[in-house]
């Protein structure tokens, strides 16, 4: 472990290019024609009996001597030798050594095992890798998907098979196969799974824990750097299902997946080979999203309206049977610029419901493709959203190339988007009006100011109780990478009253990025009424991934709430039409006047009641539901 740390101290000094004017570099060489004589220079990162590999800031070679140099790692050697071709590269064959320096250790690219071949000759890091075999000189590593073979002397002590390590190498090719050669002293056992030591004071009669934690904060040992769930921050979207939170993988075409009960990483299932979104347009594989029926289905990224967009019912068990839900473009719905990051669906795929999107190239534009008998419409219904009325939280709303839209309801749905706060709305026929959202918060504004961002959000309830969680702080924040819980006061869900609650991790994931400056920042819950817990997973791709328990403390004094208090209509006071926030099945409902009678009956009403041959006056709604219970509300119509 201090030969590794130490490696990797010396490592952050910059690299030395050393090449006198006459010597090329390392990649010039790799571009002469076979048959070249030439010198060159480079730092040895390894040495196989007469194979040495060096390497200078332009790129790497291997070097073949006719006797076994008398050189060691880290020396920058000065050699003659004659190019030639092995394989599809260029090697150095026949050297002789000019002369041999200690000087400075390159440092390794951080990479994953399924690009080895494009790093050849290469010092590499690969971290989370488990240890499947070891014998005569040789471990077998593996990721789950990629399996290669690493030279090494022998296992360093207190490192076994079954472990998972963290090992810098140099990658090797013999014409053939593309492997690893490496040090004991260069390889180290993986930061496994830390717990976020803040401590959160109940609130109310909830409490909040947590049961594991990655991240890039120092306080966990930046221990999401061994433990990255995607390369180069490819890693665009999580749901929670069964215990296992699922990522999507835009660069492998796989899920990642997690055990929530531990933090271990289960192996991924790969969908590579099953040629699922062939010929896509723009970008494969990228938002994940959980139907009704819990279906993990994905959808490509389209980043214009001739791009061909894609949706996929993914099979886990046997990916090669992933159904193919929607091939077309955003064109064919009479949209000509057009960006589509992110979906949301109601319902599922395998019945009725709808798919959302929002045009990222546009300021208001929501795209809906409705779903009937498991069958997509290939053309989007074009729902304009209402960005003109004053104080909605979205008025004179900025384009944004990304934004989440997340639908609660046949008719419901939030925006989550780069310039806005979270945002309630109702589909209107073809226009989609604010309904509710923080805008409309009364308490502390300073509390709500950071959760602006095209990132994930979730409503829940646990306990009787009505919660919601979203992101809050970004990476330049403090604490960075944050969520934020909230509770509602009662059923209805208004946002005049929320009571915010825990900001968490408490510490943040950290400012620090392990790839790209992009990242997304996705919770998901799964309810356990049965044990009182909520179990919140949190995914913030550039900096880390955790799971939190949300827990009733005082479960024998649950008080459900009634059926008046699972029931909003709104607006109230309604003009044209009123709507039906619930939280059960309604089955009828009747409206009457104030001298008593019936004069309006809706049966199995949808999310709203058309009003417009109501009088203006004071009514009373009558609503019926879970069975033979009842609630009366007083409705005004002007």
């Amino acid at each position: 472990m201090k030969k590794l740390n130490l490696l990797l101290i010396a490592c952050v000094v910059s690299f030395v290019t050393f090449a006198q004017e006459d010597v090329p570099t390392l990649r010039e060489v790799s571009e002469m024609p076979a048959g070249t004589a030439t010198s060159a220079e480079g730092v040895v990162t390894f040495v196989s009996g007469n194979n040495v590999y060096i390497q200078d800031a332009s790129g790497a070679i291997l070097v073949q001597f006719a006797v076994t140099p008398a050189v060691n790692v880290g020396d920058r050697i000065n050699i003659n030798a004659i190019t030639v071709n092995l394989g599809s590269v260029t090697i150095l064959t026949g050297a002789s050594l000019n002369s041999a320096i200690a000087s400075v250790f390159p440092y390794p690219s951080v990479i994953f095992l399924s690009v080895l071949e494009s790093n050849r000759f290469r010092l590499v890091r690969i971290v989370g890798v488990r240890i499947e075999s070891f014998a005569s000189g040789t471990a077998t590593i593996t990721d789950g998907v990629t399996t290669v073979s690493a030279a090494v002397s022998t296992l360093p002590a207190g490192i076994n098979i079954g472990d998972r390590i963290n090992i810098i190498a140099t990658v090797t090719y013999d014409g053939t196969t593309t492997a690893l050669g490496a040090y004991p002293s260069n390889i180290e056992l993986s930061a496994g799974a830390k717990v976020d030591d803040f401590v959160y004071p109940d609130i109310g009669d909830f409490s909040l824990s947590n049961r594991w934690i990655f991240s890039m904060n120092s306080r966990q040992g930046n221990n999401y750097f061994d433990n990255p769930i995607a390369p180069n921050d490819f890693a665009r979207a999580m749901v929670l299902k069964d215990g296992i939170m699922y990522f999507s993988d835009r660069s492998l075409t796989r899920l990642q997946r997690v055990d929530i009960a531990t933090g271990a990483m289960l192996t991924p299932i790969n969908f590579a080979e099953t040629g699922i979104f062939a010929d896509v347009g723009g970008l494969p594989f990228n938002d994940l999203k959980l139907d009704a029926n819990g279906n993990l289905v994905i959808s490509s990224l389209a980043n214009s309206a001739e791009a061909n967009f894609q949706i996929w019912k993914l099979d886990i068990e046997n990916p090669a049977n992933s159904v193919k839900l929607l091939e077309t473009t955003i064109l064919t719905s009479g949209i000509t610029t057009a960006r589509v990051d992110y979906i949301g669906i109601w319902g599922s795929v395998d019945g009725d419901g709808y798919i959302l999107a929002m045009n990222g190239s546009s300021q208001n534009q929501i795209l809906r493709w409705n779903i009937s008998g498991g069958v997509v419409d290939p053309i989007a219904d074009i729902i304009l959203m209402d960005i003109t009325t004053p104080g909605t939280g979205i008025t004179n709303l900025t384009v944004a190339s990304a934004a989440q839209v997340i639908p609660i309801s046949n008719q419901l749905f939030y925006l989550k988007h780069n310039n806005a706060q979270p945002t309630l709305l109702s589909i209107d026929d073809d226009v989609a009006i604010v309904v509710d959202g923080f805008a409309y918060y009364e308490g502390e504004e300073a509390i709500l100011n950071p959760i602006a961002a095209p990132n994930g959000l979730m409503e829940f309830s646990l306990g009787g109780e009505y919660f919601l969680i979203t992101s809050y702080n970004n990476r330049t924040q403090n604490p960075a990478n944050t969520y934020r819980l909230f509770k509602f006061a009662d059923a209805k869900k208004e946002f005049r009253t929320i009571e915010p609650m825990w900001v968490f991790p408490g510490y943040g994931f950290g400012g620090a990025s392990i790839y790209s400056s992009s990242g997304q920042a996705i919770p998901f819950v799964e309810v356990d009424e049965a044990k009182g817990i909520a179990t919140i997973a949190l995914w913030s791709s550039s900096s880390g991934y955790a799971v939190y328990e949300l827990t009733r403390v005082f479960i024998d004094n649950i008080e459900f709430p009634t059926l008046s208090e699972m029931v909003q209509l709104y607006p109230n006071p309604a003009q044209d039409f009123v709507y039906i926030k619930s939280d059960f099945s309604i089955e009828k409902i009747e409206i009457f006047n104030l001298s008593g009678t019936r004069i309006l009956l809706e049966e199995n009403p949808t999310d709203r009641i058309d009003l417009k041959d109501v009088v203006e006056g004071v009514y009373f709604a009558r609503i019926y539901g879970n069975g033979d219970e009842v609630t009366t509300q007083k409705l005004l119509v002007r």
